[in-house]
C-alpha cells in the first residue's frame, strides 16, 4: 500500500499517540525505539515533536 507524501506526518502521529497510550500500561523497547526514530527523523517539524515530547512526560 502506498502512502501520500503529504499524509505521513498525519500517520505517524496517529501512530504515536496510540503508542503513548499504550506506553502507559505496557513499555516495550521496540516503542522505545519506534517513538524516538521518529522524535529525530524527519517527518515531523519541530511543533509535532515538542508536542509528542509534551505527550510522554
Amino acid at each position: 500500500m502506498s502512502v501520500k507524501k503529504t499524509m505521513r506526518k498525519s500517520i505517524l502521529l496517529d501512530v504515536l499517540n496510540v503508542l503513548i497510550i499504550i506506553k502507559k500500561k505496557l513499555k516495550t523497547d521496540e516503542m522505545e525505539n519506534f517513538i524516538l526514530k521518529a522524535l529525530s527523523g524527519e517527518i515531523l517539524d519541530n511543533k509535532a515533536k515538542k508536542q509528542v515530547q509534551r505527550d510522554l512526560s
